[in-house]
C-alpha cells in the first residue's frame, strides 16, 4: 500500500511539473509573439504653441506654454503604441496613436543613430514628426533649449488641422533606460509603394513611388513647408553674374557647392540664378530653428550641356548634342555658433517637372538633321522615366528673327519611339516622308515623370547634313538650344509634390562650321 501511494504521489508530481511546463511556455509563447514592453509611463516634454503655424524665437522659459503628457509609450510586436494628451492653458487634447520606428536618415542625425517614428493618427491633431535624437546638437536646439546639448531629446511636431496651431515639444526623453528596447524595433526604411500625385487643387496628376525613406524625409523635415511661407522673401531671379553679398557675417569658408557663392548659404529668401550658359540653380533660405541665427538652405542645381556638331566630313557635322542634368540636390546648414556650412541632409525634397529641351537649325542654315538619338542608358535613375521624342518639322531655309520665333513655329509633333532615328539626307526625300523639312527636335519627360537626384538628365544627340540635293555653302551654321523645367517642392500635409516654387525657360545660341 505504502508502496503504491509512493508510485501515486510521484505521477501527480510529474504531472504537475508537466501542466506547470506546459503553462509556463504557453505564457512565454505569448509574451513573445505580442512583444509587449512599456517604454515611458506619464512622462511630461515641454513645448511651446505657434499659433497659426507662425514661428517665433523661443528663448525663454516662460513661452513654454504647453505639454505633452505622454500616459502610455509601449512597444507592441515591431510597432510603438502612443496615448498622450496635449496640455496648453485650460485645453486638454488627447492623441492615439501607432507608429514604426526607423532608424533617421537626416545626414545630422544619422551621425548619432537617432531615431524617427512614423505615426498614423486620425483625428484634428496629426502627429508631422516624432524624432528622438541621440546626443542632440546644439546648433538644431530651440536658443531656450541650447542646455540640452549631447542629451537624448525626443522632438515632437504636431498639427492642429482646424487651426493650423503647430504645438512643437523639445525636452529630454524621460525613459533614457528604455532606448535599446526602441533600437531592437528599429529598421532602415526600404519599402515602396504607389501614391497617387495630387496638385494644390486635388486633381490626381499621375502616379509617383512614395517609398519609407522618402516619409521619414519628409518628417525629419517636417518644418521646411511652413517656414518657408513665414519667413523667406519673394523669389528674387538672377539674370546676371552679380551676387548679392550676405551681410550676417564674412565667412572664410568656401561654399560647398561650386559655383553657388557662399552668401546665398547666409542670406534668406528664394533665389533662382539662370545667368550661367553652363548651370543654374534654385534655393531656398530659411532660419531654423528660428532665432537660432542658422540659415538652412534647401539646394537644387542643374547643369546644361551643348555641344554643337563636330568633324565636319562629307558635308555633314556629326556628334552634336544637347543635355539637361541635375548635379546637386541638397540641403545645406549654416551653423551661427561657429560659422561653419554643413551638409545638412542630401535631400532637397524638390522635383523638376514638365521637362523637355530642344535644338533647332537657326537663321540662314540651310541644314537639315539626318540622325537623331537617345540613349537609354546614359539615363542614370530608379524611376521609370517615359520620354516622348518629337520631332520639328520646319519651312526649308526659312529665316528667323530670334529663337522665340524660331521655336514658336515648330509646325507639328511626331513621336519618335526607336532609340535612333533617321531621315533622308535630301529636303525632296523628307518633303516626300514628313511633308517638310527636319530642322528641330524636341525631346520631352511625360508629366508623371521627374528628375530630381543627382544624375537624372535628358540627353539626345543628332547629326546634321548639307542636302544631297542643294548647293553646299560654307561657313557658320547657327544653333538655337532650348532648355524648360519647372521645380515643385512638397504639399506640407499630403506630402505631395504639387507646390510651384520657379519656371526656367533658357536658350542658348551656338555654332558649328561646315568647310
Amino acid at each position: 500500500m505504502i508502496v503504491r501511494n509512493k508510485i501515486i504521489t510521484k505521477i501527480l508530481a510529474v504531472l504537475m511539473i508537466i501542466s506547470f511546463s506546459l503553462i509556463t511556455s504557453a505564457f512565454n509563447i505569448k509574451a513573445y509573439a505580442e512583444n509587449n514592453e512599456l517604454i515611458v509611463d506619464n512622462g511630461i516634454l515641454k513645448g511651446i504653441q505657434y499659433k497659426g503655424g507662425n514661428f517665433v524665437k523661443v528663448d525663454s522659459e516662460n513661452q513654454l506654454d504647453s505639454k505633452l503628457i505622454i500616459k502610455k509609450m509601449q512597444i507592441k510586436n515591431d510597432e510603438l503604441i502612443l496615448e498622450a494628451v496635449i496640455e496648453n492653458k485650460n485645453m486638454q487634447n488627447l492623441i492615439q496613436a501607432t507608429g514604426k520606428i526607423y532608424y533617421s536618415q537626416n545626414m545630422m542625425l544619422k551621425k548619432t543613430r537617432s531615431l524617427t517614428v512614423l505615426f498614423n493618427n486620425e483625428g484634428d491633431y496629426k502627429i508631422l514628426s516624432f524624432i528622438l535624437e541621440n546626443n542632440a546638437n546644439e546648433g538644431l536646439l530651440l536658443p531656450v533649449n541650447r542646455k540640452l546639448k549631447n542629451k537624448t531629446v525626443a522632438k515632437i511636431a504636431v498639427l492642429c488641422i482646424n487651426t493650423n496651431d503647430i504645438f512643437y515639444f523639445e525636452d529630454v526623453f524621460p525613459s533614457i533606460n528604455k532606448l535599446s528596447s526602441l533600437y531592437t524595433v528599429a529598421k532602415e526604411p526600404a519599402e515602396t509603394y504607389n501614391k497617387d500625385e495630387i496638385d494644390k487643387s486635388g486633381i490626381e496628376i499621375g502616379k509617383t513611388n512614395i517609398d519609407e525613406a522618402d516619409k521619414v524625409g519628409f518628417s525629419e523635415n517636417w518644418f521646411m513647408p511652413f517656414i518657408a511661407n513665414s519667413n523667406t522673401s519673394q523669389l528674387e531671379e538672377t539674370k546676371d553674374v552679380s551676387h548679392k553679398e550676405s551681410q550676417i557675417v564674412s565667412l572664410t569658408t568656401t561654399s560647398p557647392v561650386p559655383g553657388v557663392p557662399v552668401s546665398d548659404f547666409t542670406t534668406l529668401g528664394k533665389k533662382l540664378f539662370t545667368a550661367d550658359n553652363a548651370y543654374g540653380y534654385y534655393k531656398n533660405t530659411v532660419e531654423w530653428p528660428v532665432g537660432s541665427g542658422n540659415r538652412l538652405t534647401t539646394l537644387l542645381k542643374w547643369g546644361y550641356t551643348v555641344n554643337p556638331p563636330s568633324d565636319t566630313r562629307n558635308n555633314t557635322a556629326v556628334n552634336g548634342g544637347i543635355q539637361l542634368s541635375i548635379e546637386t540636390e541638397a540641403q545645406y546648414i549654416y551653423l551661427s555658433y561657429n560659422g561653419s556650412i554643413q551638409l545638412f541632409d542630401n535631400s532637397a525634397n524638390l522635383r523638376v517637372r514638365n521637362a523637355y529641351i530642344q535644338v533647332g537649325i537657326g537663321t540662314g542654315n540651310t541644314d537639315i538633321m539626318y540622325r537623331i538619338s537617345r540613349e537609354e542608358q546614359l539615363y542614370v535613375t530608379n524611376i521609370n522615366f517615359d520620354i516622348v521624342a518629337a520631332v520639328g518639322l520646319l519651312p526649308f531655309a526659312q529665316n528667323y528673327t530670334n529663337a522665340v520665333d524660331f521655336f514658336r513655329s515648330i509646325i507639328s509633333r511626331d513621336e519618335v519611339l526607336a532609340p535612333t532615328y533617321l531621315y533622308p539626307m535630301s529636303v525632296k526625300e523628307q518633303e516626300k516622308q514628313k511633308g517638310n523639312t527636319v530642322r528641330a527636335f524636341k525631346l520631352s519627360a511625360l508629366s508623371n515623370s521627374y528628375l530630381n537626384t543627382e544624375g537624372h538628365r535628358l540627353l539626345l544627340m543628332y547629326d546634321v547634313c548639307v542636302p544631297t540635293d542643294r548647293t553646299k555653302v560654307l561657313g557658320s551654321r547657327t544653333l538655337y538650344n532650348k532648355f524648360y523645367f519647372e521645380i515643385y517642392s512638397r504639399h506640407p500635409v499630403w506630402l505631395t509634390y504639387s507646390v510651384l516654387e520657379a519656371t526656367v525657360d533658357k536658350t542658348i545660341t551656338k555654332n558649328y562650321y561646315i568647310q
